[in-house]
């Protein structure tokens, strides 16, 4: 009977240092988690705080761009290759190709 009572009583006290190890690695894991979360937090605010600056310079540039330009000229467009028609937001693209057939002889 001693011998069950002692190999119970090494079990109890692995499962004991078992459960305590657990659970201070979850206490690390949980404050690593929150450190994590704060810092991506405050990325994500640094990088909302840079676009919405990117933001503000795009409209003055705008602004300043729509100012020189006089409201009879022909600008760039919004694609590559196009133009904008004077007096409207509309932006035309003209594009194709060329296609030539020649037969010489010489008879």
């Amino acid at each position: 009977m001693n011998t069950s009572t002692s190999n119970s009583g090494s079990s109890l006290k692995a499962k004991a240092l078992c459960l305590a190890i657990a659970t201070a690695l979850s206490g690390l894991a949980s404050a690593a988690h929150a450190d994590t979360l704060q810092d991506l937090k405050a990325q994500i605010d640094a990088l909302q705080k840079k676009v919405g600056e990117l933001e503000q310079k795009q409209r003055e540039t705008d602004k300043k761009q729509a100012a020189a330009t006089p409201a009879n000229a022909v600008t760039g467009g919004v694609t590559k290759g196009s133009f904008r028609l004077p007096g409207s937001n509309t932006s035309v693209t003209l594009g194709g190709y060329v296609k030539l057939d020649a037969i010489y002889s010489s008879r």
